[in-house]
């Protein structure tokens, strides 16, 4: 099994939003509704050509998708400086109990230390699986914020 995670291309668009809209059906399919669908093609696209996001493959085939960003100002939170914002962790659901969300947790976590980062991210709070994975990939869990008509878990890594 041969593993890369890589910036992603134009080219990669297309896999992209594959990926995040059969993950947010996973994630509707369980009630929980926290990304839209489908996802915004136009945002995602902006986001590649700001080199914010990233690409897991598998034997040749992306498989798996993640921005990481520069933010100043977080709502629900302070955040110390050259802090990065992670979201649209997403790994198509044939491939997911194969360690690979961690595998792109440790590449998070290694990025954010030779940066020198702290890295932010969040999730639907009534979300435990998801909780507990950010807990044992090293995340501290800061608390629960509201957003729209739910509440978010925020958690950082430093």
């Amino acid at each position: 099994m041969i593993i890369k995670i890589i910036k992603a291309s134009e080219n990669c668009l297309h896999s992209v939003v594959d990926i995040i809209n059969d993950a947010t059906l996973n994630l509707n399919k369980k009630g929980i509704n926290q990304w839209s669908y489908p996802c915004d093609a136009k945002e995602v696209e902006q986001d590649i050509m700001m080199n914010h996001v990233y690409i897991l493959v598998l034997n040749d085939n992306v498989v798996g998708t993640f921005s990481l960003k520069p933010i100043e100002h977080y709502a629900p939170v302070d955040v110390e400086p050259n802090s990065k914002y992670l979201y649209r962790l997403a790994i198509l659901s044939a491939y997911k109990g194969n360690n690979l969300g961690k595998e792109m947790m440790e590449y998070v976590c290694r990025t954010a230390r030779c940066l020198g980062s702290t890295i932010y991210l969040d999730c639907w709070a009534g979300n435990k699986k998801l909780r507990n994975f950010y807990t044992e990939a090293g995340f501290e869990f800061l608390g629960d914020f509201p957003e729209e008509d739910y509440f978010i878990s925020v958690f950082k890594y430093k």
